[in-house]
């Protein structure tokens, strides 16, 4: 986790610091769903995530990726 909030970031900033990591509207989302990160969902990619104009394709192909490879062998392959 410590990894992830120093090296991987939103288009639209830091969202795990400060004040923009707890009013994300995707943050509450995760929180409600009981998960860590949208690929633990059940619904993951939902339509709100693909209609998020921050997030593109290759933002979810990349959240596919960790999903399939597991966060810890994905952040190795960093």
């Amino acid at each position: 986790m410590d990894w992830l909030s120093k090296n991987v970031h939103c288009r639209g900033g830091c969202c795990r610091a400060g004040d923009r990591w707890s009013n994300c509207s995707h943050t509450k989302c995760c929180i409600e769903k009981g998960v860590d990160f949208c690929y633990e969902c059940a619904e993951f990619p939902c339509e709100t995530l693909k209609e998020h104009p921050l997030f593109d394709l290759q933002f979810i192909r990349r959240l596919e990726e960790i999903r399939d490879t597991g966060l810890e062998e994905w952040i190795k392959k960093q």
